[in-house]
């Protein structure tokens, strides 16, 4: 019988492993625009992270995601994050 494997990703803030359904992702595309990875199917480069206020807090305080994923991220994305 064939068992399914869990894929873990590591939080960018915590540095956590957790399975990656768990945890949130935004992608930035090869044509340099950034969206949220609601289903874990767009290609380009991801930035993994837990779904908790305080982690959330911390990506937008600090602008984390513009190093993870080496382009200017839009506030937008920010403000998107904010309300989930």
């Amino acid at each position: 019988m064939k068992t399914n494997k869990i894929r873990l990703r590591k939080c960018i803030v915590c540095r956590e492993e957790f399975p990656q359904n768990d945890l949130l992702r935004v992608v930035r595309q090869k044509d340099g625009t950034v969206s949220i990875d609601h289903d874990g199917k767009i290609n380009g480069r991801g930035a993994y992270f837990c779904k908790d206020k305080q982690t959330i807090e911390k990506i937008i305080d600090k602008k984390l995601l513009n190093r993870h994923l080496k382009v200017d991220v839009p506030d937008e994305i920010y403000k998107e994050l904010e309300s989930m």
